[in-house]
Parts: C-alpha cells; sequence; structure tokens
C-alpha cells in the first residue's frame, strides 16, 4: 500500500518546523489503483519524463536515443506525431528501461479531469445528459488507442458510479434579452450545450408570456448550424430537432455534411457563406447572439467566415479589421460566445 505524505510546518515549544505528515485528502492506495485511476499513462511522455528515463536506460542505444528526444524539440515533436506513443508503447520502444514503480509514479503526471458540455436543461430535467464522442485511432504500426475517458464512459454498465464536478460556464447562456436572435455553429458533440438551450427555450416559450427588448415584442429567433459527416450516420438528435422546428422553438436549422455519398463536402461555414446577408443582418442589426461550439480550428474557420460576411454584406462600409473589432465588441458586451475543445482527432461514433 502507498500513502501520500505533505510537509507541513509545525510550531513547537523548540521552534518552527517542518513534518512529513499523512495526506488525509488521499487514501492509501495499491500500485495498481495508482497506474489505473491516478495517473496519466495515455499521454505521450514530456521531455523532463524522456530525460529521467535516459539517466535509467542500461544500453547506449537507447540512452543516446532518450537523450536526444528529451533535447531537440524538432525530433520529439515528431516522434510524438508518429505514434502518439503512451506508456507501455516507451517501455517496448526502450527494453532496456526498467522503472521502479515506486519512483515511476513520483514522475507521471495526474490523470486530468474531462470536461464535457450539459446537453440538458435543469428546467426540464434533474438529470445532467453528455454527448460524447467516442475517440478511437491507429497509429501507423501500432494498436489502436482510445480516449481516456469517452471508452471509459462507453463500457461502464448501468447504476456505474462516475466521479463527477459541475464548472459553471457563465459567458455561455442564453441572453438575458430574449428578443435578440441566436445563432448557435456547431460540429458533430459539439451540438452538446445547444441540446440545453433548446431545451430551455422549449420550457420559456410554454411558461412565459412574448417577452420585450431591444427587438420590440417576441421571442427571437433560434437559428442551428450543425455539421457531421453523413445524415444517416451522425446526425444526432434529429428527430428532437425537427420536432423542436415544429413547435417553432428552433426557428431555422441548417445542417452541412462532410461525407455524404454523391454530394459534395458541405462545412457550416459554407452554409454560412450561403446565408451571408441573413447572416449580417441578425449580428449587426438586429443585437443577435453568435455562438460556436467545437474544436479549436472549426471554431477558427466560423470566425472566419463571419468576419468576411460582414465584411460582404456591409455595403463597403466595413474592411476585414473593421469586421474584426466589432467581433472583440461583441465578445466584449457577451454577444459572442466560445466552447472550444482541443481535440483533432476523428471520432469512430457519438454516444
Amino acid at each position: 500500500m502507498i500513502k501520500i505524505e505533505i510537509l507541513k510546518e509545525k510550531s513547537s515549544i523548540f521552534g518552527p518546523g517542518k513534518q512529513w505528515v499523512v495526506d488525509e485528502k488521499h487514501l492509501p492506495f495499491t500500485l495498481r489503483h495508482a497506474f489505473t485511476n491516478l495517473l496519466d499513462i495515455t499521454s505521450p511522455l514530456s521531455q523532463d519524463m524522456l530525460k529521467y528515463l535516459s539517466s535509467q536506460a542500461s544500453t547506449d542505444s537507447d540512452r543516446e536515443k532518450l537523450e536526444k528526444l528529451s533535447q531537440d524539440h524538432i525530433a520529439y515533436e515528431q516522434w510524438k506525431l508518429n505514434g502518439y506513443p503512451n506508456l507501455v508503447e516507451v517501455l517496448e520502444e526502450f527494453p532496456s528501461f526498467r522503472p521502479n514503480p515506486s519512483l515511476l509514479i513520483t514522475k507521471l503526471p495526474k490523470l486530468q479531469p474531462r470536461f464535457y458540455s450539459i446537453s440538458s436543461s435543469p428546467k426540464q430535467t434533474d438529470l445532467i445528459n453528455l454527448t460524447v464522442g467516442l475517440i478511437e485511432y491507429t497509429p501507423l504500426g501500432k494498436s489502436t488507442h482510445y480516449g481516456v475517458c469517452s471508452k471509459w464512459l462507453d463500457e461502464m454498465k448501468a447504476n456505474d458510479s462516475v466521479p463527477i464536478f459541475i464548472r459553471e460556464a457563465p459567458s455561455f447562456r442564453l441572453p438575458e434579452d430574449k428578443t435578440c436572435p441566436i445563432i448557435m455553429v456547431c460540429a458533430g458533440t459539439g451540438i452538446a450545450p445547444f441540446r440545453s438551450f433548446w431545451q430551455e427555450r422549449k420550457i420559456e416559450k410554454e411558461m412565459m408570456p412574448n417577452p420585450t427588448g431591444l427587438n420590440g415584442l417576441g421571442w427571437g429567433k433560434m437559428i442551428l448550424y450543425f455539421g457531421c459527416r453523413q445524415k444517416n450516420v451522425d446526425e444526432i438528435y434529429k428527430n428532437e430537432i425537427d420536432q423542436m422546428l415544429k413547435e417553432n422553438v428552433l426557428s431555422e436549422y441548417y445542417p452541412a455534411y462532410s461525407r455524404e455519398p454523391n454530394q459534395k463536402k458541405m462545412y457550416v461555414q459554407d452554409i454560412m457563406k450561403i446565408n451571408g446577408e441573413s447572416l449580417f443582418d441578425l449580428v449587426w442589426n438586429k443585437n443577435g447572439h453568435f455562438y460556436v461550439c467545437g474544436d479549436v480550428r472549426m471554431a477558427a474557420d466560423v470566425t472566419q467566415m463571419l468576419e468576411q460576411q460582414l465584411v460582404n454584406h456591409s455595403n463597403s462600409k466595413l474592411n476585414l479589421q473593421d469586421a474584426r473589432d466589432y467581433l472583440n465588441s461583441m465578445k466584449e458586451n457577451f454577444r459572442f460566445h466560445e466552447d472550444i475543445f482541443g481535440n483533432n482527432m476523428s471520432t469512430s461514433q457519438n454516444k
């Protein structure tokens, strides 16, 4: 069993001093528990970690390779890209390294929490819904890798426990002025927070009178742009979206399919370009709120397209810098909202 101790300052009759005491936040645990539940053993090792490994390698060839990777940033990045090697694969690649497990746990980073946008509104249900894409990829010449949390969730059984905590996103919520139009742009599981939005708007329209605000009387439009590969494969929540359109909760819905057979690839930014004049009117003239949820690259492409459409439909009043300044002012006034995640790997399925 392993116990975690921390060095604490302690006062006594002999004056101030320091003493190692057991950390009460962590119960004693086994090595197996540490490597299974507490430590990150799936991410590529850092250059500092490789430097430590080089000092423990017993052959010159392994030591030299590890030293080069720990010191040469370009070689290190190429090594990572070639296979995204996890701890087990590193041990296989450098077999002369035989770490002491007790020492290794002091060197490995802690397993970090994974953040997911909640895809349900507390106004509709007491349950927390998540929309999770199962990450699965096979580096060349290596076994299949999976997303740590998504794979774990995928393999859970009914009534299994999930350790969670709630983190608020105060800058990513519906506008207080309910007459303002809402433009929601997403791809894949980025639809998650918008599902909670339309659920909340449905309850509001059922329970509240028509609002008044900057745009007069009545509910602002709620418009959804959604990107996926194929309509019959991963156009998630399609039945629910159709129902929201029927009930006039969603005003407009624009799906973009990037891998639909016998059709030209379409991304959300392509649909935005087609609807550029309407986007300009909603954002510029009607105080619209613009939301984007997706990976870093997708969000950048969407932002760039919105800037371009502001320029294209301003009757030559705006240049590109003006459009960028306007989006910055929207951010300052909480009208431009981003929920961006860093993973760019393909997902094999959406749950």
